[in-house]
Protein backbone atom coordinates (compact mmCIF):
# COMPACT_ATOMS: atom_id res chain seq x y z
CA UNK A 1 0.00 0.00 0.00
CA UNK A 2 1.31 3.47 -0.88
CA UNK A 3 -0.11 6.96 -0.77
CA UNK A 4 2.26 8.27 -3.45
CA UNK A 5 0.75 9.56 -6.71
CA UNK A 6 2.39 11.08 -9.78
CA UNK A 7 0.19 13.33 -11.89
CA UNK A 8 0.64 15.69 -14.83
CA UNK A 9 -0.98 19.03 -13.99
CA UNK A 10 -2.19 20.73 -17.20
CA UNK A 11 -0.25 23.88 -18.09
CA UNK A 12 -3.47 25.91 -18.26
CA UNK A 13 -4.09 25.60 -14.52
CA UNK A 14 -1.30 27.89 -13.27
CA UNK A 15 -2.80 31.05 -14.79
CA UNK A 16 -6.09 30.52 -12.94
CA UNK A 17 -4.66 29.90 -9.45
CA UNK A 18 -5.03 32.60 -6.85
CA UNK A 19 -1.86 34.44 -5.85
CA UNK A 20 -2.62 33.71 -2.22
CA UNK A 21 -5.14 31.65 -0.30
CA UNK A 22 -8.21 33.51 0.95
CA UNK A 23 -11.82 32.78 1.80
CA UNK A 24 -12.60 33.18 -1.90
CA UNK A 25 -9.85 31.05 -3.46
CA UNK A 26 -7.09 28.57 -2.74
CA UNK A 27 -3.56 29.14 -4.03
CA UNK A 28 -3.23 25.77 -5.67
CA UNK A 29 -4.72 23.15 -7.97
CA UNK A 30 -7.09 20.49 -6.66
CA UNK A 31 -6.32 16.97 -7.88
CA UNK A 32 -9.27 14.55 -8.02
CA UNK A 33 -8.19 10.95 -8.54
CA UNK A 34 -9.75 8.81 -11.28
CA UNK A 35 -12.74 6.70 -10.33
CA UNK A 36 -11.53 3.08 -10.14
CA UNK A 37 -12.75 1.01 -13.04
CA UNK A 38 -14.41 4.02 -14.69
CA UNK A 39 -11.65 6.35 -15.85
CA UNK A 40 -7.86 6.39 -15.97
CA UNK A 41 -7.21 10.15 -15.96
CA UNK A 42 -7.43 12.59 -13.06
CA UNK A 43 -9.45 15.79 -12.89
CA UNK A 44 -7.88 19.11 -11.92
CA UNK A 45 -9.58 22.30 -10.73
CA UNK A 46 -8.33 25.81 -9.98
CA UNK A 47 -9.85 29.19 -9.18
CA UNK A 48 -8.65 32.68 -8.34
CA UNK A 49 -11.96 33.58 -6.76
CA UNK A 50 -13.52 35.05 -9.91
CA UNK A 51 -12.82 32.49 -12.61
CA UNK A 52 -12.52 28.72 -12.38
CA UNK A 53 -11.33 25.94 -14.67
CA UNK A 54 -11.59 22.15 -14.66
CA UNK A 55 -9.45 19.97 -16.90
CA UNK A 56 -8.37 16.38 -17.42
CA UNK A 57 -4.77 15.33 -16.87
CA UNK A 58 -2.67 12.20 -16.98
CA UNK A 59 -1.82 9.99 -14.02
CA UNK A 60 1.49 8.11 -14.13
CA UNK A 61 0.94 6.43 -10.77
CA UNK A 62 -2.02 6.51 -8.38
CA UNK A 63 -1.74 6.16 -4.62
CA UNK A 64 -4.20 4.34 -2.39
CA UNK A 65 -5.77 7.24 -0.49
CA UNK A 66 -8.41 8.15 -3.08
CA UNK A 67 -8.49 11.60 -1.56
CA UNK A 68 -8.35 15.09 -2.99
CA UNK A 69 -4.99 16.86 -2.72
CA UNK A 70 -4.26 20.51 -3.46
CA UNK A 71 -0.93 21.14 -5.20
CA UNK A 72 0.63 24.53 -4.26
CA UNK A 73 0.65 27.00 -7.15
CA UNK A 74 4.30 27.85 -6.53
CA UNK A 75 5.29 24.34 -7.67
CA UNK A 76 3.79 25.00 -11.10
CA UNK A 77 5.70 26.58 -13.96
CA UNK A 78 4.51 28.98 -16.65
CA UNK A 79 5.60 26.67 -19.46
CA UNK A 80 3.32 25.21 -22.11
CA UNK A 81 3.96 21.69 -20.89
CA UNK A 82 2.22 19.90 -18.00
CA UNK A 83 3.96 19.91 -14.63
CA UNK A 84 4.91 16.46 -13.36
CA UNK A 85 3.95 16.51 -9.69
CA UNK A 86 4.59 13.77 -7.13
CA UNK A 87 2.14 13.73 -4.22
CA UNK A 88 3.27 11.69 -1.23
CA UNK A 89 0.86 11.99 1.68
CA UNK A 90 0.80 15.69 2.60
CA UNK A 91 3.92 16.58 0.58
CA UNK A 92 4.13 17.63 -3.07
CA UNK A 93 7.19 17.67 -5.32
CA UNK A 94 7.80 19.09 -8.79
CA UNK A 95 9.79 16.18 -10.24
CA UNK A 96 11.54 18.36 -12.87
CA UNK A 97 12.45 21.30 -10.65
CA UNK A 98 13.13 19.14 -7.59
CA UNK A 99 11.15 21.54 -5.38
CA UNK A 100 9.15 20.29 -2.37
CA UNK A 101 6.17 21.94 -0.68
CA UNK A 102 3.43 20.79 1.65
CA UNK A 103 0.03 20.27 0.07
CA UNK A 104 -2.25 23.26 0.59
CA UNK A 105 -4.48 22.99 3.66
CA UNK A 106 -8.20 23.39 3.21
CA UNK A 107 -10.90 21.87 1.06
CA UNK A 108 -11.74 22.89 -2.48
CA UNK A 109 -15.14 24.31 -3.41
CA UNK A 110 -17.68 21.74 -4.67
CA UNK A 111 -17.92 22.72 -8.33
CA UNK A 112 -21.59 21.74 -8.40
CA UNK A 113 -22.18 25.20 -6.91
CA UNK A 114 -20.17 26.84 -9.71
CA UNK A 115 -20.78 24.93 -12.96
CA UNK A 116 -24.21 25.75 -14.39
CA UNK A 117 -26.27 23.14 -16.15
CA UNK A 118 -26.92 24.09 -19.78
CA UNK A 119 -29.76 22.13 -21.31
CA UNK A 120 -31.01 22.17 -24.88
CA UNK A 121 -34.16 23.81 -23.57
CA UNK A 122 -32.54 26.78 -21.83
CA UNK A 123 -30.28 27.30 -24.85
CA UNK A 124 -33.28 27.30 -27.19
CA UNK A 125 -35.29 29.56 -24.87
CA UNK A 126 -32.58 32.21 -24.76
CA UNK A 127 -31.67 31.68 -21.09
CA UNK A 128 -28.20 31.05 -22.48
CA UNK A 129 -27.01 32.55 -25.77
CA UNK A 130 -24.11 30.89 -27.58
CA UNK A 131 -21.60 32.92 -29.57
CA UNK A 132 -18.10 32.03 -30.80
CA UNK A 133 -15.37 34.67 -30.32
CA UNK A 134 -11.62 34.96 -30.73
CA UNK A 135 -10.64 35.32 -27.07
CA UNK A 136 -7.23 36.86 -27.82
CA UNK A 137 -8.82 39.60 -29.94
CA UNK A 138 -11.43 40.19 -27.25
CA UNK A 139 -8.68 40.66 -24.64
CA UNK A 140 -6.85 43.20 -26.83
CA UNK A 141 -10.09 45.09 -27.44
CA UNK A 142 -10.94 45.14 -23.72
CA UNK A 143 -7.58 46.73 -22.95
CA UNK A 144 -8.25 49.39 -25.59
CA UNK A 145 -11.68 50.42 -24.30
CA UNK A 146 -11.43 49.88 -20.54
CA UNK A 147 -9.05 51.08 -17.85
CA UNK A 148 -9.60 48.03 -15.64
CA UNK A 149 -10.40 45.38 -18.25
CA UNK A 150 -14.07 45.15 -17.25
CA UNK A 151 -16.45 45.54 -20.17
CA UNK A 152 -20.10 45.31 -21.13
CA UNK A 153 -20.85 43.09 -24.14
CA UNK A 154 -23.85 43.32 -26.42
CA UNK A 155 -24.14 39.91 -28.08
CA UNK A 156 -25.89 39.57 -31.46
CA UNK A 157 -28.14 36.68 -32.36
CA UNK A 158 -26.85 36.67 -35.93
CA UNK A 159 -23.28 35.61 -36.71
CA UNK A 160 -23.24 38.28 -39.43
CA UNK A 161 -23.33 41.06 -36.82
CA UNK A 162 -20.51 42.22 -34.58
CA UNK A 163 -20.30 42.13 -30.80
CA UNK A 164 -20.32 45.63 -29.29
CA UNK A 165 -18.01 46.25 -26.34
CA UNK A 166 -18.06 49.19 -23.93
CA UNK A 167 -15.55 49.89 -21.18
CA UNK A 168 -16.98 49.74 -17.69
CA UNK A 169 -15.08 52.81 -16.44
CA UNK A 170 -16.96 56.09 -16.64
CA UNK A 171 -13.94 58.24 -17.51
CA UNK A 172 -13.10 56.56 -20.79
CA UNK A 173 -15.28 57.34 -23.80
CA UNK A 174 -14.39 54.37 -25.96
CA UNK A 175 -16.26 51.56 -27.62
CA UNK A 176 -15.20 48.61 -29.71
CA UNK A 177 -16.66 46.01 -32.02
CA UNK A 178 -15.57 42.42 -32.54
CA UNK A 179 -16.77 40.15 -35.30
CA UNK A 180 -18.09 36.80 -34.19
CA UNK A 181 -16.35 33.70 -35.45
CA UNK A 182 -18.39 31.41 -37.65
CA UNK A 183 -18.92 28.25 -35.55
CA UNK A 184 -19.30 26.14 -38.71
CA UNK A 185 -15.59 26.70 -39.43
CA UNK A 186 -14.76 24.84 -36.23
CA UNK A 187 -16.90 21.88 -37.30
CA UNK A 188 -16.61 21.65 -41.12
CA UNK A 189 -18.97 18.68 -41.29
CA UNK A 190 -21.82 20.86 -39.93
CA UNK A 191 -23.75 23.41 -41.98
CA UNK A 192 -25.96 24.91 -39.30
CA UNK A 193 -24.46 27.10 -36.52
CA UNK A 194 -27.21 25.99 -34.13
CA UNK A 195 -26.12 22.38 -34.67
CA UNK A 196 -22.55 23.33 -33.76
CA UNK A 197 -23.65 25.10 -30.60
CA UNK A 198 -25.75 22.09 -29.62
CA UNK A 199 -22.68 19.87 -30.05
CA UNK A 200 -20.64 22.22 -27.87
CA UNK A 201 -23.44 22.36 -25.28
CA UNK A 202 -23.56 18.56 -25.10
CA UNK A 203 -19.76 18.41 -24.80
CA UNK A 204 -19.83 20.90 -21.91
CA UNK A 205 -22.51 18.88 -20.13
CA UNK A 206 -20.45 15.71 -20.54
CA UNK A 207 -17.41 17.44 -19.02
CA UNK A 208 -19.49 18.91 -16.17
CA UNK A 209 -21.17 15.62 -15.29
CA UNK A 210 -17.92 13.62 -15.42
CA UNK A 211 -16.17 16.09 -13.12
CA UNK A 212 -19.04 16.15 -10.62
CA UNK A 213 -19.09 12.34 -10.55
CA UNK A 214 -15.35 12.29 -9.81
CA UNK A 215 -15.86 14.96 -7.16
CA UNK A 216 -18.60 12.94 -5.46
CA UNK A 217 -16.44 9.80 -5.49
CA UNK A 218 -13.35 11.52 -4.08
CA UNK A 219 -12.67 11.92 -0.37
CA UNK A 220 -12.52 14.20 1.45
CA UNK A 221 -15.24 16.12 -0.34
CA UNK A 222 -13.69 19.24 -2.05
CA UNK A 223 -14.68 22.60 -0.63
CA UNK A 224 -13.48 26.19 -0.98
CA UNK A 225 -15.03 29.52 -1.95
CA UNK A 226 -17.08 30.33 -5.01
CA UNK A 227 -15.63 32.41 -7.86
Amino acid sequence: MTDKSIVSVPASMRAVCANETSRYAICGVAVLPPRPGVEDRAWFAATNGRIAVIARGDVQHLGDSGGVRIVPAELLTHSNSPDEIEIDGSECKNRVRGMFRDCVDGRFLPMATVLPEITAENLASGEYHAVRLDASLMAHLAMAVSDDGAVTLFLPRSISKAVVMLGATANRRAAGVLRTANPVLAHPHCNDPSEVFEMDRARYEEIRCEYLAAEAAAKPEPQASQP
